[in-house]
């Protein structure tokens, strides 16, 4: 079973070329955790096969191409089709100026200026207007623009982010 706040990063669909690449299925806005995560998780049916790490990650039509660490053979990468990869948010590594990306927000405690505690980021995702971030907590599931306006402070050092939502986003009726 996956473990609490992990991050999907994608499926593995399909062997690609002689030296054990794998093409992986991303949802919107994963390339950087592939990109810049450290280890990740390997499940299939729910259970946890393996951890690697990746050697090489190349964009690729709607996903990416990745080599991972000691795969070198067809028959190796073959077993890992179907394998979903998930991420901690600890295995993230943005290099400077890439930190605003979401995934580096998950975990995150979120505080509205006006309500208070409201939850931890939980995961993201993309629409065609904006990010969304997801956030669980005292209010239930709160789906959270990921722009400037929403956004008032984020720290980093606390793994803190205030906000200021506007009326009627969250349900305060609870």
């Amino acid at each position: 079973m996956v473990q609490e706040r992990q991050i999907f990063a994608g499926t593995i669909v399909k062997v690609h070329g002689l030296r054990g690449d794998v093409k992986v299925h991303l949802p919107s806005e994963r390339e950087a955790l592939l990109r810049y995560g450290q280890r990740f998780m390997l499940y299939r049916d729910g259970a946890l096969i393996e951890t690697r790490s990746a050697k090489r990650v190349v964009p690729c039509g709607g996903g990416c191409l990745v080599r991972f660490e000691g795969i070198t053979e067809v028959e190796t990468a073959s077993r890992l089709v179907g394998c979903e990869i998930w991420i901690s948010p600890g295995e993230l590594s943005f290099p400077a100026g890439e930190d605003e990306h979401p995934a580096a927000l998950v975990g995150m405690s979120v505080s509205d200026a006006r309500l208070g505690e409201i939850g931890v980021v939980e995961d993201f995702f993309a629409t065609a207007a904006h990010g969304i971030l997801v956030v669980q907590g005292e209010y239930g599931e709160v789906l959270l623009p990921n722009v400037p306006g929403f956004k008032k402070m984020v720290d980093w050092k606390e793994r803190r982010l205030l906000v200021e939502l506007p009326e009627g986003l969250v349900d305060n009726g609870r």
